[in-house]
């Protein structure tokens, strides 16, 4: 099971802790060259914004720091703060995906998937009560290299692919 613990603080070059919200709502932040800013003092933001729903649900939460967006998390509709998936993006390259987690409604993970440094997808991960059950590696949209999947017999077959064409089948 995994647990989200979110702290956040909020400050500023200008002003003091106390004077700045710590969460914003997602109408009070702009973008400019690929960072977060302020309308109001026009300084980088740092700290949380959210996005609502028209009925004010909380749909989405960006965790960003000095401009730049480090994971947003998405919540299940009609759930209280329940989140469905975690993108964690690149600290070195805004905005491009580093890794994406989804969770069931009771919390547990059961799918993660990984990009590399220019956001192409290399590693997806299934789970099943916490356990791996389908592993694939992918270059880009295509399958290359191995793929794990275990089945509830415990039977595991690995498959090879070299640019998404399957090369050959074993059963361990």
């Amino acid at each position: 099971m995994v647990t989200l613990g979110m702290s956040c603080k909020t400050f500023s070059q200008d002003q003091e802790l106390k004077e700045k919200p710590i969460v914003a709502d997602f109408d009070d932040i702009y973008v400019y060259n690929d960072l977060l800013y302020e309308y109001e003092t026009d300084n980088l933001y740092t700290g949380l914004i959210h996005r609502r729903k028209k009925n004010g649900e909380l749909i989405q939460e960006d965790y960003v720091e000095r401009g730049v967006i480090h994971y947003t998390l998405m919540f299940y509709r009609r759930q209280k703060r329940k989140p469905h998936s975690k993108y964690i993006y690149n600290k070195d390259n805004p905005y491009v995906l580093r890794e994406v987690i989804r969770f069931h409604l009771e919390g547990d993970v059961f799918k993660t998937t990984y990009y590399d440094y220019d956001g192409r997808r290399i590693l997806e991960e299934d789970f099943k009560d916490g356990k791996l059950i389908y592993s694939c590696e992918f270059n880009g949209r295509k399958r290359h290299g191995k793929e794990l999947c275990i089945t509830e017999k415990c039977d595991t077959t690995v498959m090879y692919y070299v640019n998404g064409k399957k090369q050959h089948k074993k059963r361990i």
